[in-house]
């Protein structure tokens, strides 16, 4: 149950994210990743934004194509399956990463102008689901938890960047004090973090709505 709770809390912070970050008329929808976190952020993202077209990859064939096949009935929508990366990332105005990768799965001179970009697998300096370049290019860094960044276990791949001095968090974004867009063009990245604790939220809200029905 905690594993489920923390995969749609997760996946609810990363939608708001995308409604707060992408530009508005975005309608395609780029994931790289087949696992359950794919799976769940695929429908967050399904429920905050009308896309008309869905695109994924995945370099385990049989992973993919299960993927695809359970996601097409939950959204109600084709879903393309691509046959790289690349494919994905240049036909997607968002793009959405959920690996487990510790080397960028994409090249950063593949994105289109103004795509937002949500990093969800590791942001460790050790290793990395996200160029660097994509970090440098982008117009408007935000995260879930700034002080969860700055505590990772790991270091966070952006520390002692000019990079990490521009990230704003969520909050902020959410409430108007700052923008998540600045330009049409403007490349935007999202890094989640998780922001812990929010599991207790989403499970009092849960139980809230049972006793309302019971």
């Amino acid at each position: 149950m905690g594993h489920l709770l923390g995969a749609i809390r997760t996946a609810a912070i990363n939608a708001v994210a995308l409604r707060h970050m992408a530009r508005p008329d975005a309608t395609s929808l780029g994931i790289l990743g087949s696992g359950f976190q794919a799976r769940v952020h695929l429908q967050a993202a399904m429920a905050v934004k009308a896309f008309e077209r869905v695109i994924a990859y995945s370099p385990t064939p049989a992973h993919l194509k299960a993927f695809a096949e359970a996601m097409q009935r939950a959204i109600d929508l084709p879903l393309h399956v691509a046959s790289s990366s690349e494919e994905v990332v240049r036909r997607a105005d968002v793009l959405i990463c959920a690996t487990t990768s510790r080397t960028p799965v994409f090249d950063a001179a593949w994105l289109r102008p103004g795509t937002h970009v949500n990093t969800i697998g590791p942001k460790f300096a050790q290793g990395h689901e996200v160029p660097l370049e994509a970090a440098r290019r982008a117009e408007v860094i935000v995260t879930d938890s700034l002080a969860q960044v700055d505590a990772y276990a790991e270091t966070f791949f952006l520390k002692s960047t000019p990079e990490r001095e521009r990230m704003m968090e969520l909050s902020e974004v959410v409430v108007g004090r700052q923008a998540g867009r600045l330009s049409q063009d403007g490349l935007t990245l999202f890094c989640s973090v998780g922001l812990a604790g929010t599991e207790v939220v989403v499970a009092d809200a849960l139980l809230s709505m049972k006793a309302e029905g019971a």
